[in-house]
């Protein structure tokens, strides 16, 4: 006789489907509103340091902003080849990492670019979201020298991008607002975290266009077999305790 599984069991395996269905984020590991960072030099503030370029490239302002009253301005003008803002962060035991950010590009002139860049826990840049000042983008693997070209979007205008690492799958991808998620291979192996974060801007000759960021994250993300095992063990553990009351 086939016999059903407990209820509580059901239940679990919904709840645990229900969780993978989206991407929904875990432990937040970084995150930066720069609700409360002082006007003016970002630099020296929350943990971020330039290594290239004038401080004078990186601002907070509250004149624009996605949420709240305070964003940061990233500017193109008067900096040599690139200019760099980075922050150190350990992403060490999260298999799978989802950065995200809200950025708004400022059109002045029609060269140039901006990158949220990654970096290895041996400082090497890995992955980057290579966003033009016209509105193209690119997901870029520098392990590999690889690029795809992903969805393009409208200048001076607030968008959403979400830049996901599965460690364990070897996979690398971006999105942009609600739309399809542009994929590339990790292409080596031995890049298991994350060791640092940076905001770029390449200004290529007389580039003088900006970009605003606001709501900056870094989030680890459960894989869809550890939420299916955590559905089953909550479950689990309601139903024994289910029948220790009976």
């Amino acid at each position: 006789m086939q016999r059903s599984l407990p209820s509580y069991l059901l239940l679990g395996l919904l709840a645990a489907f229900s969780l993978t269905s989206t991407q929904a984020h875990g432990a937040t590991l970084n995150s930066q509103t720069f609700e409360g960072f002082s006007n003016g030099d970002l630099v020296g503030q929350g943990g971020w340091f330039q290594d290239i370029g004038t401080a004078a490239a990186f601002q907070v302002q509250n004149t624009l902003a996605n949420t709240g009253s305070k964003a940061l301005q990233v500017d193109q003008a008067g900096q040599p080849n690139f200019t760099r803002a980075i922050q150190f962060l350990s992403t060490a035991g999260s298999p799978v990492i989802v950065i995200s950010m809200d950025f708004y590009v400022a059109l002045a002139s029609n060269t140039g670019q901006f990158r949220l860049t990654t970096f290895t826990t041996s400082n090497t840049a890995f992955a980057d979201v290579i966003i033009t000042s016209t509105g193209s983008t690119q997901l870029f693997n520098e392990a590999v020298n690889a690029s795809v070209s992903a969805a393009a979007v409208t200048v001076n205008a607030w968008h959403s991008v979400q830049l996901s690492m599965d460690f364990n799958g070897r996979t690398m991808g971006v999105r942009f607002d609600d739309g399809p998620t542009t994929s590339l291979g990790m292409g080596v192996n031995s890049v298991n975290s994350l060791g640092a974060i940076a905001i770029m801007a390449l200004p290529s000759g007389t580039g003088t266009s900006k970009m605003f960021v606001d709501n900056l994250e870094v989030a680890s993300v459960p894989e869809p077999s550890t939420m299916v095992l955590l559905g089953l063990g909550l479950a689990a553990a309601a139903g024994l305790r289910r029948r220790r009351r009976g």
